[in-house]
């Protein structure tokens, strides 16, 4: 049986690759350099096609806990936003590396809900994304876990509006 999304993959120009923790990391939660790598190659060969992708990244949390030396994810909002903020850092810095190594330039777009909700900021948003990949560079975006919490709270019958990167990742 045929893939009846194959043509539709094959002749896309824009692609949205979302990278979420469970890749990321192994089952003991350490980040798996090896994968991210292969992944990464792959990213690689998609823009040295032609193609212009973005990335959308989870892990930072996943990183900032076993950097900070935390045994099970943290209760406390300010744990969790001390690890998303020295979490992000570490992820970038192996993005930035990986994709060093090929001599694509990469760039990080941290986002929150207000970049949605105020036109004025989406639009910013946009042009600078349509910029970023018009120049070759590989956008990785992420939630700004640190200021923007709605994710990381919890709130009797409220949804956070981008879960967990999946819906940033359509939008």
């Amino acid at each position: 049986m045929t893939d009846p999304w194959r043509p539709l993959l094959t002749d896309a120009k824009r692609l949205v690759v979302k990278l979420g923790t469970n890749v990321l990391s192994r089952e003991s939660g350490e980040l798996s350099l090896g994968r991210i790598h292969a992944l990464i190659e792959e990213v690689v060969d998609l823009v040295r096609a032609g193609r212009r992708v973005i990335i959308v990244t989870s892990g930072a949390i996943s990183l900032g806990m076993e950097r900070l030396d935390f045994d099970e994810r943290p209760q406390l909002l300010a744990d969790k936003q001390a690890c998303a903020a020295v979490g992000q850092i570490r992820l970038m810095s192996v993005y930035q590396e990986a994709f060093d190594r090929y001599g694509i330039p990469a760039a990080q777009i941290l986002l929150t809900e207000d970049d949605f909700s105020s036109r004025d900021r989406y639009l910013s948003l946009r042009n600078a994304l349509h910029r970023l990949l018009g120049l070759g560079v590989v956008p990785i975006v992420n939630e700004n876990d640190t200021v923007s919490t709605s994710e990381l709270e919890s709130f009797e019958g409220r949804v956070p509006v981008f879960g967990d990167n999946d819906t940033l990742s359509a939008i």
